[in-house]
């Protein structure tokens, strides 16, 4: 028989067989219908593929330099200098998700930097960027050493970047926060490629 409720279990048909059909357990292949509420952690080893997103709700202005927090989406309006702090590794848990949207352009000589000092970039993080495009639109990568890198320098340039639509997705994996995302180009995009540099603090 197919896993049955559990006021049919109670009420109508409590045969053993219908019993074990309606366990579920982490060797089953089975599908849970309903709403699944855990109230402890959701530990896992295998067969969790790809990142899943907070449901947001709300996004949060991002116009001074400070601390990030985990699970949110910031819409960055800040165009001087500053350093965004990630959060401890002793405080997130692997599935912490930040995302980092630029809906300003920084300034030109100024540097934004995320992370936290000592607590180093995973090595599978890379962040695409548009070089001068004089001759076309054209993209480098940055990935950090996975050994010394602490930081991620965003630096903008005339006509260069950090430019609008530039955005930043940062995971935690359990052992270190990886980056990934694209830094695109501002005004004719011609003058100087887009600065993007993971880097020691």
């Amino acid at each position: 028989m197919a896993n049955v409720t559990r006021s049919f279990l109670k009420n109508k048909n409590s045969d053993f067989n219908n019993i074990l059909d309606s366990v579920a357990t982490l060797s089953d292949a089975q599908t849970l219908s309903g709403a699944l509420t855990l109230s402890s952690t959701l530990t896992y080893n295998s067969g969790l593929t790809g990142i899943v997103m907070p449901n947001v709700t709300a996004v949060t202005a991002l116009a001074a330099a400070g601390a990030l927090a985990k699970n949110t989406t910031y819409h960055v309006t800040d165009t001087d200098a500053a350093a965004y702090t990630l959060p401890a590794a002793a405080s997130s848990t692997a599935g912490d998700v930040i995302c980092v949207k630029y809906i300003a352009i920084l300034a030109n000589g100024e540097v934004h930097k995320f992370g936290t000092a000592g607590e180093f970039y995973s090595a599978a993080s890379c962040v695409f960027s548009a070089t001068a495009a004089a001759n076309g639109q054209v993209f480098a990568s940055d990935i950090p050493n996975g050994s010394s890198n602490d930081f991620l320098n965003l630096t903008g340039a005339t006509n260069g970047g950090v430019g609008i639509g530039t955005e930043l997705l940062f995971v935690y994996d359990g052992a270190a926060w990886r980056v990934t995302g694209n830094a695109y180009s501002t005004g004719t995009g011609a003058d100087a490629a887009v600065g993007v540099a993971f880097a020691d603090s």
